[in-house]
């Protein structure tokens, strides 16, 4: 159920807030009420890594999804407007619509979209040029995630047409669009278009897209929001989050035995926004997902390589601490 204007003075807020994210708040205690009482740090961001669901026995295939939530506090793990190349339970492409449509983790309002699609389909491969047919490929797998406009919130609480939805946390992008390639002897490839957009508290813009992500066409741009003062718990996010993985599905290792990217993986996915509150039961977000996974041995290098890949970034594939332009 959307509220339109929660009437709560300033204490209620803060309590709402807590309440969304399951936390404890004691009487002396509360946590940030808005976004002038928390700090954005970029830099380095470690997310929970999800690849997607994986079906035994095949040797290339693609999950795609709209929003995938998960621990969020009342609510089971949710994935919606979601696609599978080889999952017979699910489709292969499905369309929200032009009609803005209502996301929900059971009766936990999560937000709106506005024409998402979902694709994960085999033998296939994108279109060369915007709007043509996907490419007939051997082998290959394509997952792709696209939507007009997409609120999230923690719950879901709109703020009217045009402006900042009222939720404790919310999310508000334009433009989404991601795709992840898989193809016999080609590393796993990603793409996406620039996104535009904002995370909010109760109804403020406290991170704006590109504006306070100048880098944020380079992958795995991110960083840490915390209160100046009080207990309530970080928040992660990352920008045009790419990762590489083993045909399994698992995250590919460096030699220190910690997540490394691989330019000559053969299988990743990549999501437009990764949200995390960090904590001992972390609720976890990703919107945009494109999972694309192949076995097949790798035998030439990628087009886009270690520059395109890291940027400014350290080489574990994500920025290096301070990072900002």
């Amino acid at each position: 159920m959307h509220r339109k204007n929660p009437a709560a003075p300033r204490a209620l807020s803060r309590v709402l807030l807590a309440a969304a994210l399951g936390l404890a708040v004691s009487a002396t205690v509360a946590p940030p009420a808005h976004a002038a009482d928390m700090s954005f740090e970029p830099g380095p961001v470690d997310s929970p890594h999800y690849w997607g669901k994986i079906i035994e026995g095949e040797d290339a295939q693609a999950h795609a999804w709209l929003v995938r939530s998960s621990q969020l506090p009342g609510a089971a793990d949710t994935t919606l407007v979601q696609a599978h190349s080889h999952d017979k339970k699910l489709p292969r492409t499905v369309n929200t619509g032009a009609a803005p449509a209502d996301l929900r983790a059971g009766q936990f309002p999560l937000g709106r979209a506005t024409e998402g699609i979902a694709v994960a389909v085999d033998g296939k491969l994108p279109p060369k040029k915007p709007g043509g047919d996907l490419v007939d490929a051997k082998g290959a797998v394509f997952a792709g995630v696209t939507a007009k406009s997409l609120d999230i919130g923690l719950p879901y609480w709109t703020g009217g047409q045009g402006t900042p939805a009222l939720s404790p946390i919310g999310l508000h992008l334009e433009n989404v669009s991601t795709t992840a390639t898989a193809a016999p002897g080609k590393p796993v490839a990603f793409k996406r278009n620039p996104v535009k957009g904002y995370l909010s508290l109760l109804g403020q813009k406290m991170i704006e897209v590109p504006k306070d992500f100048p880098v944020g066409e380079l992958p795995n741009f991110g960083g840490i929001i915390s209160p100046k003062k009080g207990t309530t718990p970080a928040i992660s996010l990352v920008l045009n989050e790419q990762v590489s993985t083993d045909a399994k599905g698992q995250p590919t290792l460096g030699k220190d035995g910690k997540y490394a990217f691989d330019e000559q993986a053969s299988s990743g996915y990549t999501n437009a926004f990764h949200f995390t509150l960090l904590g001992t039961n972390a609720a976890d977000l990703t919107v945009g997902h494109a999972a694309a996974l192949s076995s097949a041995p790798v035998t030439a290098p990628g087009k886009t390589g270690a520059a395109g890949r890291t940027g400014a970034a350290g080489k574990d594939g994500r920025p290096a601490k301070g990072t900002r332009s």
